[in-house]
């Protein structure tokens, strides 16, 4: 015979399934229903493990609408159940949390405490997450050596949108675009909204990158539109500054978004208070840049793309990328900021 606890637990998984198919539907309020009846259904001092999938996918949810405090409550509600999944998955929502709070020490607690709990396929995921938390402080260092092992075809969304990241970063922003259209049309294939939401926040971003504003602007409108009746606010603020200016982009224009909701988001965008960026050393090279490299510098400084610095230079563009990263390792830098501002310290290349 069948047990009601047997029972009880297979609706909780189902119900929480279903829940979490709402949420990355990128229906935000469907998903918190579902969620509140899962717990409905638990009678009183009964703690079913199917309990903490519900605990997870309800602090995730107030992490969206930016309720760090209650995000914690349920989230380490969502810890004190068995399951290694739900705690592998709860300690990097923890971990959002925390750099979310300005508390970039507790975050990397809580992703070593993920780390050590994931089996082999999962440190991946969990290494890509340490480059993002890393790059949200400033530190390109830890990505670099990890941009270089990533295999970008069995790449998960985690590591996909980390890649995308570093790529714009690193200052090779021209390939980006051919790749976010492929995997956007993975997403809407997958019915997977809010994966397909962060890839076009960074279509928008990288459009910036480019200086085509109003392209970035209708992107981010389209953006908007899709999420201002689901309330999402940290999908907006976890992109970081570059959406302030197109924010702003978005409200002289004749958007059907309201301005409410753009204004709110831009409040929330102002109060995440920005690390100090790295100092830029003034040392001497170590290791001299040959005449190739410098005339490299000279057109990476000036803002030429590696497509563009391959056609006046008449070489490939994977000699230039080639070039691009022995110019990095030489200067001790990360990314082409940094890079044109060592150069220019150190008397490299003209003003």
């Amino acid at each position: 015979m069948i047990s009601n606890s047997f029972w009880l637990e297979t609706c909780l998984w189902a119900i929480c399934r279903l829940a979490r198919e709402y949420y990355a539907a990128g229906s935000l309020t469907l998903a918190h229903q579902t969620y509140q009846q899962a717990l409905k259904l638990v009678p009183d001092r009964s703690d079913p493990p199917g309990l903490g999938l519900a605990y997870l996918g309800l602090g995730q949810l107030a992490y969206e609408w930016n309720d760090l405090t209650l995000a914690s409550r349920y989230l380490n509600d969502a810890l004190s159940f068995p399951s290694d999944d739900i705690r592998i998955e709860t300690q990097l929502a923890l971990a959002w949390v925390k750099i979310a709070g300005q508390h970039p020490s507790g975050a990397f607690d809580h992703l070593k405490k993920a780390e050590e709990l994931a089996p082999p396929d999962l440190k991946t995921q969990c290494a890509a997450f340490r480059v993002l938390i890393a790059l949200r402080q400033d530190d390109y260092s830890i990505g670099t050596d990890w941009f270089d092992t990533v295999e970008l075809k069995n790449a998960s969304a985690i590591e996909f949108l980390t890649y995308i990241k570093m790529l714009l970063v690193r200052g090779e922003a021209e390939e980006v675009l051919d790749l976010l259209d492929a995997q956007l049309g993975v997403a809407e294939e997958n019915n997977h909204l809010v994966y397909q939401l962060k890839l076009m926040l960074l279509q928008a971003e990288t459009f910036h990158v480019f200086g085509e504003t109003a392209q970035a602007v209708s992107i981010l409108s389209r953006v908007l539109e899709m999420t201002e009746s689901e309330g999402f606010i940290r999908l907006f603020t976890d992109t970081g500054p570059p959406l302030t200016d197109l924010l702003k982009g978005v409200l002289t224009t004749r958007s059907p978004v309201s301005a409410m909701y753009a204004n709110k988001l831009l409040d929330a965008l102002n109060n995440r208070t920005l690390s100090t960026p790295p100092a830029i050393s003034t040392q001497p090279l170590s290791d001299s840049l040959t005449d190739r490299e410098l005339e490299v510098l000279q057109l990476l400084a000036a803002g030429y793309s590696n497509q563009d610095i391959a056609q006046i230079l008449i070489v490939s563009p994977g000699t230039v990328k080639t070039h691009v990263k022995s110019i990095y390792h030489k200067m001790s830098v990360h990314s082409r900021t940094q890079a044109a501002a060592r150069a220019r310290i150190l008397g490299l290349i003209q003003n």
